[in-house]
């Protein structure tokens, strides 16, 4: 089952994924019904939102987005990736292994 969400966290999340940061867009969104949601009988609440349903309006409106978010969250922001690059060998360039660099830009230089 998935959770609830209300505008303003259906609105950080639609920016998370370039999709947009206004409240407006997405209470228009929902009266033009091209996202989905509940009206709750509590005015304070508002608008219900699914998260399942806003996560696919968002693959609706950005195909692959949610895939590459993701994919940046779990390798570039929790390190992974910066371990993975350490490791990388490029034979006939400038990279040879977790020590750095071999060559360089300057080693073609002559020193005066």
């Amino acid at each position: 089952m998935s959770r609830i969400l209300n505008i303003h966290e259906a609105v950080n999340i639609l920016n998370k994924h370039y999709v947009t940061d206004s409240a407006q867009m997405v209470s228009r969104w929902i009266r033009e019904e091209k996202l989905p949601a509940d009206r709750s009988d509590n005015r304070k609440i508002g608008w219900q939102i699914l998260e399942d349903d806003l996560y696919d309006f968002i693959s609706e409106r950005n195909p692959g987005i949610v895939e590459i978010i993701a994919w940046y969250e779990e390798n570039v922001l929790r390190g992974t990736l910066h371990e993975d690059l350490t490791s990388i060998n490029v034979i006939g360039g400038n990279i040879s292994g977790k020590d750095g660099l071999e060559g360089g830009r300057n080693q073609n230089k002559k020193q005066i």
